[in-house]
């Protein structure tokens, strides 16, 4: 793919730059001097050409490990979807770069080194980067909005490299998110009925967590496929929960919640859950002691399995259930437990709901009447 370069005041063709490797070009920026013009390719190399040297590469980068880019291993290599030339008046100049796995990193074009790597990537292609002048924040902010159409804000400033040093880095602050567009929400559980937060699911293998007083979303990976459920647990505050997930990916994780924490952080994956053949479609704690939970999929099975708490550190992975049982003929929609921890309900596609003991999974009492599948059950609040 060729790239041309115009002269809009004599409407004529510049020159025309060949295409790095055979590349297709994706993204521009000039500096702010107009001196050099920064190019993205598919390929993940961002060339540089000079302006006074009709347009000839004088330097290249590649998106791979030693920008910040975890590309070993990878089969796909990371594209260049986006590039913003970054200046203060000092004499160091910045070239931020927002790749394909979400990822946004700014190199220092002195050293031609990443200052600034964003490692919580949001797992979707980003269309659309740029910087943003703050009056409050000489350096500004950078705007990112992906292909989930999700708007990510990053805080700009500088500090010292070390402590007593003269030499300053840049350094950038996820500050702020909104989600433009949620698509269809399939599931959500407020964090406490006195707590602003809310989790969300929709159609995404991303969670959601709604701040219904700032109305901003974080934004929180762990399922490689999309979220199908969610519930809840309050630890005694409104600032403290456990919740489970369970997606298309056929696992549940446990995850803890914790409001005091800074934004991007309130939220820490401690187990994974694995035993499903098919997708989990309800989970649901034990309401008493929360000391297990249920899982049902579209495996047609119910299972049990005990709370182990791992840390955001050590994270856990559970490999078999307390108890497993093929509880319905057709997908299973919902699961609940019983208020006292004793029951558990579950509906599915065959029509029916059943009520099992908790102890033991053995099946105390099917209804039957409903003329199509059972999407939802509840138990009444009291025993």
């Amino acid at each position: 793919m060729l790239v041309k370069v115009w002269d809009m005041v004599l409407n004529t063709e510049i020159t025309t730059i060949k295409s790095v490797k055979g590349g297709r070009a994706t993204c521009f920026a000039f500096s702010n001097d107009f001196k050099t013009l920064f190019t993205g390719y598919r390929d993940g190399t961002i060339a540089f050409f000079s302006t006074q040297k009709n347009f000839a590469q004088i330097h290249s980068l590649k998106c791979d490990n030693s920008l910040g880019f975890d590309t070993e291993g990878q089969a796909e290599e990371e594209e260049v979807h986006a590039l913003v030339y970054l200046n203060f008046g000092g004499p160091r100049s910045y070239l931020a770069v927002a790749a394909s796995s979400g990822k946004v990193v700014i190199v220092d074009l002195t050293t031609m080194e990443p200052c600034c790597v964003e490692s919580d990537s949001v797992a979707s292609e980003p269309v659309y980067l740029q910087h943003r002048k703050v009056a409050e924040n000489p350096f500004g902010q950078l705007v990112l909005v992906n292909m989930d159409q999700n708007l990510f804000i990053f805080d700009l400033s500088e500090q010292k490299t070390a402590k007593g040093s003269l030499n300053r880095s840049l350094v950038m602050q996820k500050s702020g998110s909104l989600c433009l567009y949620l698509d269809e929400v399939i599931d959500v559980r407020f964090i406490h009925k006195d707590s602003p937060f809310v989790l969300l699911c929709s159609n995404s293998e991303t969670l959601k967590l709604l701040n219904l007083d700032t109305r901003q979303i974080e934004l929180y990976q762990g399922h490689s496929d999309i979220v199908l459920c969610l519930d809840v647990v309050s630890l005694g505050s409104p600032d403290q929960a456990l919740f489970l997930s369970g997606a298309k990916d056929n696992s549940v994780k446990l995850w803890s919640f914790d409001a005091t924490k800074p934004f991007g952080e309130r939220i820490d994956c401690l187990t994974t859950y694995v035993g499903h053949s098919e997708n989990v479609s309800g989970v649901f704690f034990a309401p008493r002691n929360h000391k297990f939970f249920a899982s049902v999929g579209q495996d047609n099975t119910l299972k049990v399995w005990s709370v182990v708490e791992g840390s955001s550190h050590d994270e856990v992975t559970v490999n078999s259930a307390q108890m497993t049982i093929m509880a319905h003929q057709k997908y299973i929609n919902a699961v609940r437990i019983s208020p006292n921890d004793k029951l558990i309900a579950t509906s599915s596609q065959d029509k029916t709901i059943n009520i099992w003991q908790a102890s033991s999974l053995s099946l105390k009492r099917t209804f039957k009447g409903h003329s199509s599948g059972v999407w939802d059950i509840q138990f009444a609040p009291t025993e």
